[in-house]
């Protein structure tokens, strides 16, 4: 619908343009030029040209894109539908339709004016209407015309035989103004011969814009027309032209911009006027601060008058450039939009219809979700099937019996089970003609049809199962038939598919576990040498594993953290506070001299073996506690895992603690370690040690302060818990406990570059 007319153009768009701050800012500069005390231009205007060329350019460009909307609305109320004129059935402008008329509207045709249903061709008067131009759902949705007055009409073969006895009838229909709701009527309609009053609701009106579908043809009397109509008042709650979210924040950033001129201004006209009205100046005559008869000037006049003159000449502070630019970016995305191949659909190309919100193309801020399972039961039954145009299976769903005996019509009961007979569940198939179309399948192409369809339905894959003892969801081999026909077996033995095994299956995984304990214990030789009795786990390393674990699993649970809810398990996302207090504990326990920080790198050779250690214990007594049955023995299982959400207590989920606290955690104090015993060694703090340590230190924030977002991830809601989670006690897998420690290697080489370590025998990092 336009929004100017030729005699309101003008004013209106004027109107509209100046609520622009950045518009009014320059008409207030371009005044303020033209006063001959305040003007620093000689009262040229200069800014005059460059305003008013956006003022037109935007002006011409309204006229177009109103032009356009007039254009649409012409041919919308140019369009015909078949009316009541006179005796006979004559097509009709929607724009000369009025209240009262009766008006027919065929199938596939849009609905012209809001309508009252009387009859249509359906034997029951129903009809099927597309209500995608209200509010975009492109399912079909039924309206009916009143039962009594659809009697009153009477079933017609014909439109024309239906019109000529509806206007037989003398009618008055009364119903509510007109407004914008579109799911609420209220009316009668009164009938003088027989005298009755029949009332109507929003069931039995077809609002303007809906599209008839899967009927032939349907009656109605006009209730609402023109700008009337539900649709037309609802658009109307949109006055004047939509502002972007981009053009919204340069007005608002504008007026911050001019209120700290404004500032600005006001400090520099103080000083200048207490400059120009002292006494000392006032005597110095070449700076001519006096008026003609020589006497001082009024200083809240000069003060006035420089104020001005610095808004004028800080001016540049909101560029007019700016504003020009903006007008000509958003004329030239129109040609790139409608020159774009990718946004052509079956020939058309994309048309804008205003250039104002070019920037809002894709900037979703809310996103509506129907949740379908949440009030209703998300579940199918198999009812009928169709083979060759004949369609098997008499049963009836729930909502078909309640809406049946919602009309009052006779719903036969469902015929009872047999008590002994195998049922499937989700399938109500009955039907006796079955057992005699599938005897006869020899003979007959239906039979044989029919057999391969079920064939090929009892075979379709169940991806909502998951297979036991498998990290992804497997498809089960499905059941074979008792008939024993080729095609089953075949289809059958195509369906059992072995699982596929990740990693190379049993013999990559052991290969795996091995290799990794092999290759670190390899990193570490290259630093601290072969000796076998520095890589025996002591009391001291096993102590301290056990109490960092253990204070961990406590930090979990008792620190202050965002609270989660996912896969219908609650997180307590307290990673950032329980990393810091790791670091505050540490600190103290240094300082106060029950565990110097530095054994972690002197002894790491033992804290190494007894991480690896503990992490295939942790493995083990997780998976014991989980696996069922020929889990038990596999390796497979064993390195995949079997626990999906193992927990300590109700919010410490182990795979979180492993993700992301005790792996950077633990490198982050182990490179503190190297860092301090490379100050002592060293005498200064000043080495490269402190990049490592810096670098450790913002990688582990990071990690923890993101913790919120993890248990949304794949690795928690889908991956289960296995060896390859919880060894080898570096990292939360194999793969990137080999990474960490390679890491460790490279800290130990930069921080411990003096003896009794042996950097210059490593690889490079």
């Amino acid at each position: 619908m336009g929004h100017y007319t030729m005699l309101t153009f003008v004013p209106q768009n004027l109107m509209e343009q100046f609520k622009k701050p950045a518009n009014l800012y320059f008409l207030f500069l371009m005044c303020l030029q033209m006063i001959p005390e305040v003007t620093v231009t000689g009262q040229i205007p200069t800014i005059s040209l460059p305003l008013v060329t956006v003022i037109c350019m935007n002006a011409l460009k309204d006229a177009l894109e109103d032009w356009r909307r007039h254009k649409s609305d012409r041919e919308e109320n140019e369009r015909q539908v078949l009316s009541l004129n006179g005796k006979s059935l004559q097509p009709r402008r929607w724009c000369d339709l009025h209240v009262g008329s009766l008006v027919v509207v065929r199938q596939n045709e849009y609905v012209p004016a809001d309508l009252v249903l009387l009859s249509t061709s359906h034997k029951e008067g129903h009809v099927y209407i597309e209500t995608a131009n209200l509010d975009g759902e492109t399912n079909l949705k039924t309206k009916m015309a009143p039962t009594t007055l659809f009697k009153l009409v009477g079933q017609h073969d014909t439109m024309e035989q239906a019109t000529q006895a509806a206007s037989m009838l003398d009618m008055t229909c009364e119903c509510e103004l007109p407004n914008e709701f579109l799911y609420t009527f209220a009316g009668n309609i009164k009938v003088s011969s027989p005298d009755q009053q029949i009332s109507v609701d929003e069931q039995h009106m077809v609002l303007r814009g809906c599209k008839i579908k899967n009927i032939t043809w349907c009656l109605g009397v006009v209730v609402y027309s023109g700008k009337e109509t539900k649709i037309m008042m609802n658009s109307k709650k949109q006055k004047g032209r939509k502002i972007s979210h981009l053009e919204h924040d340069v007005g608002r950033l504008t007026l911050l911009v001019f209120s700290i001129q404004i500032v600005l201004c006001l400090i520099a006209a103080i000083a200048s006027a207490i400059f120009e009205t002292s006494e000392e100046n006032l005597k110095k005559k070449y700076l001519n601060l006096t008026d003609a008869n020589g006497n001082a000037r009024n200083a809240f006049l000069v003060l006035v008058i420089r104020f001005f003159n610095f808004v004028l000449l800080f001016s540049n502070f909101i560029p007019i450039s700016l504003i020009v630019s903006m007008s000509f970016a958003k004329l030239a995305q129109i040609f790139f939009f409608y020159a774009d191949n990718d946004m052509i659909y079956q020939g058309i190309h994309c048309m804008p219809r205003t250039s104002d919100l070019n920037e809002e193309l894709g900037q979703v801020e809310y996103v509506f979700s129907d949740k379908t399972g949440t009030l209703t039961c998300n579940v199918m039954d198999f009812r009928k099937f169709c083979v060759r145009g004949v369609t098997y299976g008499q049963g009836m769903t729930e909502i078909k019996r309640q809406v049946m005996m919602k009309m009052g019509k006779t719903v036969e009961e469902p015929p009872p089970e047999e008590p002994e007979a195998k049922r499937t569940p989700h399938v109500d198939l009955v039907d006796p003609r079955i057992d005699e179309l599938l005897k006869r399948c020899p003979f007959f192409p239906e039979g044989h049809r029919a057999e391969y369809w079920g064939i090929s339905m009892c075979l379709w894959p169940d991806m909502a199962q998951e297979k036991k003892g498998s990290s992804r969801a497997a498809t089960p081999p499905p059941k074979e038939r008792s008939s024993g026909k080729d095609e089953g077996k075949k289809a059958t033995e195509a369906q059992k598919v072995p699982e596929e095994q990740e990693f190379g299956g049993p013999v990559g995984n052991l290969f795996i576990m091995v290799s990794s304990h092999i290759l670190m214990f390899c990193m570490a030789a290259s630093l601290y040498g072969s000796d076998p009795w520095q890589y025996v786990p002591t009391l001291k390393s096993v102590g301290w594993f056990l109490s960092y674990h253990l204070s961990q699993v406590l930090l979990a649970q008792f620190m202050p953290g965002v609270e989660v809810k996912t896969n219908g398990l609650e997180y307590l996302c307290n990673g950032y506070s329980s990393f810091w207090a790791t670091l505050g504990g540490s600190f103290l326990l240094h300082n106060l001299g029950l565990f110097d920080i530095t054994t972690l790198a002197k002894e790491y050779p033992a804290f190494l073996t007894t991480a690896i250690i503990l992490g295939d214990i942790y493995s083990v007594i997780i998976h014991l506690c989980y696996a069922k049955g020929a889990e038990r023995t596999s390796i497979y299982d064993f390195f995949i895992g079997t626990a999906l959400h193992p927990r300590v207590g109700k919010l410490v989920d182990v795979k979180m603690v492993a993700e992301t606290r005790v792996s950077w955690t633990l490198l982050l104090l182990i490179t503190l370690g190297c860092y301090v015993q490379s100050v002592r060694n060293l005498g200064s703090w000043l080495n490269p040690g402190l990049f490592m340590v810096l670098a450790h230190l913002l990688y582990g924030n990071a990690c923890a302060k993101g913790e919120h977002f993890i248990p949304y991830t794949w690795d928690i809601t889908t991956e289960k818990f296995g060896w390859m989670w919880g060894s080898p006690g570096m990292g939360k897998n194999g793969h990137e406990g080999a990474s960490l420690c390679r890491v460790l290697e490279g800290t130990l080489q930069t921080c411990l570059a003096v003896p009794p370590f042996r950097s210059h025998q490593v690889l490079a990092y």
